[in-house]
């Protein structure tokens, strides 16, 4: 309505109003609607996407040394109870 109207002149305008049963009150305020939707700002920036890319990636990098601190806590463990099992406790004076 708000397109077929803008291509209007007042006489004509009245006349279109008229036979669609609005007024030109609202036809203003849908304009106002329109105009403020077009006007709205889309975020389509990766901005988020690229901070959140680099979050994972740092999150993937601590977990990847913790797995390792862990894998190699793990062997120690292992290898003190051979060590234990083979030459006995260790006493240290």
């Amino acid at each position: 309505m708000v397109l077929q109207a803008s291509s209007l002149n007042e006489l004509e305008l009245g006349g279109f109003l008229r036979s669609k049963g609005i007024t030109k009150e609202q036809l203003a305020q849908w304009s106002a609607v329109c105009e403020g939707a077009n006007a709205q700002k889309v975020v389509t920036s990766n901005q988020p996407d690229r901070e959140a890319q680099k979050k994972i990636k740092k999150l993937e990098a601590e977990l990847r040394r913790k797995e390792r601190a862990l894998a190699e806590t793990a062997a120690i463990l292992v290898l003190r109870g051979k060590a234990e099992a083979i030459w006995g406790e260790n006493e240290v004076d």
